[in-house]
């Protein structure tokens, strides 16, 4: 086979490839309703376009590789943040429960960046790669764009593994109406709580803030909490017992505020201002089942 015909059936299985990517995307997106149609196509498109401009390095000739070779791949890094940072703005809680559209969507960014990046290098440049000039490799600059979300979603999974669980919380069954008599209400702060109100935890989780004073017990405070929110919403409140009629064990965590989300544990028998949480913490609750 010629080094040029073997170029084309490489560059054509690719971009059967990246078409069969880029109609997954399409129809995860219809299905599951994460954003408009026109919207994802200008992503795919621009960041395409965006990853095609480095092939102007074709013009440097010899000198493109190690060095240049290395600069298009920290900019390929680089630029996968910037496209990681617009995926979590766009998608928001979905980001974690639809991998697959993802990375549907970033394969084809990067396919389509690839197809267009070729032509315009090798046009650019006269480097011959073993026996043709006509080849794929010098786009392998290009991967790292893929690091940024394989990242997100390794670390995800990593800060899913919990801590050493001690202790449970337990809505208190038989308990009264929680009233906070001696709360100082010029001292208030506001917390978001993310939580499911159904354990099956299909639909994306809510997020409602509320105040509190920093030294209420937490526990004390999240059953008011949760006693607020059923009060008001008594056709779709938050579980607080499985089908026999058992409480749920709650655990609790705050989110700080940061680029890796790192997680700390919440002792509910301390108070608020004991588990350092300051104003507009992120306070996940999840339920917990215990194995016997």
């Amino acid at each position: 086979m010629l080094p040029i015909t073997s170029f084309l059936v490489s560059y054509l299985l690719l971009l059967l490839l990246t078409v069969g990517m880029l109609i997954a995307t399409v129809w995860l997106n219809q299905k599951h309703t994460l954003m408009s149609t026109k919207r994802l196509l200008l992503i795919v498109l621009i960041g395409a376009l965006i990853l095609t401009v480095p092939g102007g390095f074709g013009l440097i000739g010899l000198q493109f590789i190690p060095i240049y070779y290395i600069i298009v791949q920290i900019i390929s890094l680089l630029l996968g943040v910037v496209f990681l940072n617009r995926i979590l703005t766009d998608m928001g809680p979905s980001f974690k429960i639809k991998p697959w559209f993802v990375l549907f969507l970033t394969g084809s960014v990067l396919g389509f960046g690839v197809l267009l990046f070729t032509p315009l290098f090798n046009y650019l440049s006269n480097i011959q790669y073993g026996s043709t000039q006509y080849d794929l490799w010098a786009s392998t600059s290009l991967l790292p764009v893929c690091l940024p979300i394989l990242f997100a979603y390794t670390f995800n999974a990593m800060t899913e593994v919990p801590n050493e669980i001690y202790k449970l919380w337990y809505y208190p069954r038989h308990s009264g109406a929680t009233v906070m008599e001696d709360a100082d209400y010029y001292r208030l702060m506001l917390l978001e709580v993310q939580v499911h109100k159904h354990p099956s935890q299909k639909e994306p989780p809510i997020k409602v803030k509320a105040r509190t004073t920093g030294d209420l017990p937490f526990g004390l405070w999240f059953q008011k909490f949760i006693d607020d929110y059923n009060y008001k919403f008594p056709n779709d409140p938050i579980q607080i017992f499985d089908d026999t009629a058992h409480e749920y064990g709650w655990l609790f965590y705050s989110i700080k505020p940061s680029l890796f989300r790192l997680r700390s544990y919440i002792d509910f028998e301390q108070t608020i201002a004991q588990n350092k949480l300051q104003e507009n913490s992120l306070i996940v609750a999840k339920r917990v089942e215990e194995i016997s």
